[in-house]
């Protein structure tokens, strides 16, 4: 019997709390793909609950880009994996830079891609060990 690392991890598409996963009609794979992933800390103005609460607005949002990936939230720590098309990916993290909501934000790891990990999945949250451990299989 062979398993599947995610499967192993529960990380089944089918037992995860995600958004709509993306159209592949409106959003055919492009052919340069990036992933970032990234940590930060919450600025202390904002709660978790807050960010919580604007994650449905961000996976719209995403999602119309073609960006998908997955984020964890551990105390006042943010990780995310961030995949799509490169020029997206790079302006989406700008922002999130920029963003006073984020503080102390390390990018860990940018690099180009063959195909992306969370395409039928949206932007999914994990545990943040999770999303460790999937940084190290894109």
């Amino acid at each position: 019997m062979s398993f599947n690392v995610r499967d192993m991890i529960n990380l089944s598409p089918s037992v995860v709390n995600r958004g709509p996963a993306l159209d592949p009609k409106v959003h055919p794979v492009p052919m340069t793909l990036q992933h970032i992933s990234y940590i930060s800390r919450l600025s202390p103005h904002e709660t978790i609950a807050d960010l919580i609460a604007d994650m449905e607005r961000f996976r719209v949002r995403n999602l119309s880009l073609g960006i998908t990936g997955c984020i964890a939230f551990e105390g006042e720590r943010i990780m995310q994996i961030l995949e799509g098309p490169r020029v997206a990916v790079d302006k989406l993290f700008e922002t999130i830079k920029a963003d006073p909501r984020h503080h102390e934000v390390i990018e860990l790891e940018r690099k180009t891609i063959e195909r992306m990990s969370f395409r039928h999945w949206g932007m999914v949250r994990r545990p943040i060990a999770d999303v460790v451990f999937l940084t190290q299989l894109t």
